[in-house]
C-alpha cells in the first residue's frame, strides 16, 4: 500500500491518531499535511478576517496558531493547492460558539481567542451560543458542510473524507478498576452529544464519506499527555482508530480499481449503521453514585432537561422546562421534518394554525420561509401569552379563497369548536390541493363521538371546556367532508424505543395526515 497524503481536520479525537507518541506505526500508512483544530465548519466556510498578528497574545504558540487558521480560513487555500487523497473529520469543535463580525464573517468562540488580545479588539455584530440557539446553530452548520462539499467537488474532488464520529466522554477507571463518572464531563456529553448526532445524520444521509465509528463505552484517561478531557481517551483508542484508517484505505485501493460502485455501496451501508446506532444510544446516566436522573432531549428546543409533569390528571415526564413544549408537540415536530421537511422548506410556505399554542407559534413565526397565519374564534386570552393574535376570525367562514394554504396544522382543536364538521369543511376548501392538513385530537377506544359537553377543561387548549368527546369514527367524520386521510400512528412516526424514551412520547395515539 502507497503513502497516503492525509490531513486532519478537528479535534485530538483526530489529530493524535497522527502522533507518534500514541500511534508509532502511522507513518507507514500516511504522510500528515496541513492539520487544522479549534474551528468550526460555519466559521470556515464564511469570509477571512482581517487581523493583526501582533494581537494573538496567548501563551501557548499553539493556542495563537489555531485562532489565526479560524480567522485566515487558510485551510481552503490549502485544499486547493494539497493534492490530497484523505481529510479526517470530526466536529468535536462545531459545537464551540459562535461571533459574527460586523464583515460578516463568523469565527469561533473559543477560551483559546479569548485569550488573545485580539478578542477586546472585534467588532462584534452578534454572540451565538449553540445551546440557546440550536435551530439557529443547526440551520448554518447545514448550509456551511454543503458550502464545505461544494468546495471539494469544485476543487479537489478526488479527495476522499472520513468522518469521525467521536463523542465526548465522561467515564474513566481509577487504579483500582473502578469505573468513575466525572460529573461535569456527563453535563456537557448529555448537552452536546446528540447535538452532533443531529449533525452527523445530515452529512451521512447527504454525502459519500466513510466512517470511523466510535464506541460509546470509551473511557477517558486522567493522565492522558494533554490533559484530563472528555476527548482524550485511553491509549487503545488511538491505534484501533489507525487500524480502521488502515482498512478504508486498503478497501478504498481494492475497489477503485475493480468496482467503485460496490465501494459506494459499502459506505453507504456502513454509514446507515452508523445513523441507527446514534438512533439507539440512552441518555440516562447516573448523576452520582446514589441516584439516577432520567434526562430528556426535547428535537424542538434542542436542550437536555428533566421534564416536568403536566395535565389535569398529571402526566409525568410530559413538558419540557425550556420551551413547554409536550408530547403532542414534539412528536408533530419530529413528522415534520422526518416525513414533510422537504414541503417546510419550501422557499415559500402557506401556513394556518388554528388555536394556535405558544410552542409552534414561536417556531413557525421563526422560519423566515413561512407566511404564518395563526387564528381563533376567540383571541382574548392571546395577548397575555405574548402572541399576536388580535383580530377574531370565524372558523366556519375562514376569509381566504380556495387552495390557500400549503400546510394546516390544528391540534386539539376540534372538540373545543361546536361545529366541527363546519370546520373541517372550511379546512377542506382553503387547503391547496397538493398541501397536508395535520390534525390531531384526543379520542378514545369507543366506537361512537359522544356530542355533549364534556365536564371538563381541556388543558392543552387553555382550559377551554370541550364540545364532544371524539371516537373510533373521527376518521370518517373527516372523510365526510371530502378529505383523504393517513392515520399515522405514533409508533409509525417514530418507530425506536430510544426516540420515545429520551423525547418522553406517548406510545398510543394518532396523528391524521388529510390531504384531497
Amino acid at each position: 500500500m502507497s503513502l497516503k497524503e492525509f490531513s486532519a481536520m478537528g479535534s485530538c479525537c483526530s489529530r493524535i491518531i497522527f502522533n507518534s507518541d500514541f500511534t508509532p506505526d502511522y507513518k507507514k500508512f500516511m504522510h500528515i499535511n496541513f492539520s487544522v483544530e479549534g474551528g468550526s465548519l460555519i466559521s470556515l466556510m464564511s469570509k477571512p478576517v482581517d487581523f493583526d498578528m501582533d494581537l494573538l497574545t496567548a501563551e501557548k504558540p499553539f493556542d495563537n496558531t489555531c485562532v489565526e487558521n479560524d480567522f485566515s480560513k487558510k485551510y481552503l487555500d490549502f485544499l486547493k493547492t494539497s493534492n490530497l487523497e484523505y481529510i479526517l473529520m470530526d466536529t468535536y469543535f462545531d459545537l464551540a460558539n459562535l461571533l459574527l463580525l460586523d464583515n460578516g464573517s463568523y469565527v469561533s468562540n473559543t477560551a483559546r481567542l479569548r485569550r488573545t488580545e485580539l478578542y477586546n479588539t472585534l467588532e462584534i455584530t452578534k454572540k451565538i451560543n449553540v445551546l440557546d440557539n440550536v435551530d439557529e446553530f443547526i440551520s448554518l452548520w447545514k448550509n456551511a458542510c454543503d458550502s464545505f462539499f461544494d468546495f471539494l467537488n469544485e476543487y479537489c474532488a478526488d479527495t476522499k473524507v472520513i468522518l469521525n464520529c467521536a463523542r465526548l466522554a465522561y467515564r474513566y477507571e481509577e487504579s483500582n478498576g473502578n469505573i468513575v463518572i466525572h460529573e461535569p464531563f456527563l453535563k456537557r456529553a448529555l448537552e452536546q452529544n446528540h447535538i452532533r448526532d443531529l449533525l452527523e445524520t445530515y452529512l451521512l444521509e447527504n454525502y459519500d464519506v466513510d466512517v470511523l465509528s466510535f464506541d460509546r463505552n470509551t473511557l477517558l484517561d486522567k493522565n492522558h499527555e494533554f490533559g484530563f478531557d472528555p476527548s482524550h481517551y485511553t491509549s487503545d483508542y488511538y491505534p484501533t482508530k489507525l487500524s480502521q484508517l488502515v482498512e478504508i484505505i486498503q478497501r478504498n485501493e481494492y475497489f477503485d480499481s475493480y468496482d467503485n460502485e460496490i465501494n459506494s455501496e459499502i459506505r453507504k451501508l456502513k454509514r446507515n449503521n452508523e445513523i441507527l446506532k446514534f438512533q439507539n444510544w440512552d441518555l440516562t446516566e447516573y448523576a452520582n453514585k446514589d441516584n439516577i436522573i432520567e434526562r430528556s432531549f426535547c428535537p424542538i428546543c434542542g436542550k437536555i432537561s428533566v421534564f416536568e409533569p403536566f395535565g389535569e390528571h398529571l402526566r409525568e415526564n410530559a413538558k419540557c422546562p425550556n420551551c413547554g413544549s409536550l408530547e403532542r408537540h414534539r412528536l408533530t415536530y419530529l413528522l415534520l421534518q422526518n416525513n414533510y421537511q422537504e414541503l417546510i422548506n419550501r422557499k415559500q410556505v402557506k401556513l394556518l394554525h388554528l388555536m394556535p399554542d405558544t410552542v409552534f407559534y414561536k417556531y413557525f413565526s421563526n422560519l423566515s420561509n413561512i407566511d404564518y397565519f395563526p387564528v381563533d374564534s376567540d383571541v382574548r386570552d392571546y395577548e397575555s401569552k405574548d402572541m399576536g393574535l388580535t383580530k377574531e376570525t370565524d372558523l366556519e367562514n375562514l376569509p381566504w379563497e380556495n387552495d390557500a394554504f400549503d400546510i394546516i396544522y390544528n391540534s386539539h382543536v376540534l372538540q373545543n369548536v361546536p361545529n366541527d364538521i363546519g370546520v373541517m369543511k372550511e379546512l377542506y376548501r382553503v387547503l391547496k390541493p397538493d398541501g397536508i392538513c395535520i390534525t390531531a385530537v384526543p379520542y378514545s377506544n369507543e366506537p361512537n363521538t359522544i356530542e355533549e359537553e364534556i365536564n371538563s377543561l381541556d388543558s392543552n387548549q387553555g382550559g377551554k371546556a370541550p364540545f364532544r368527546k371524539y371516537g373510533l369514527d373521527f376518521k370518517d367524520r373527516l372523510v365526510s367532508c371530502g378529505f383523504d386521510v393517513i392515520e399515522l400512528e405514533n409508533t409509525d412516526i417514530v418507530r425506536s424505543g430510544f426516540d420515545f424514551n429520551s423525547y418522553k412520547l406517548e406510545s398510543s395515539g394518532s396523528i391524521f395526515i388529510c390531504t384531497k
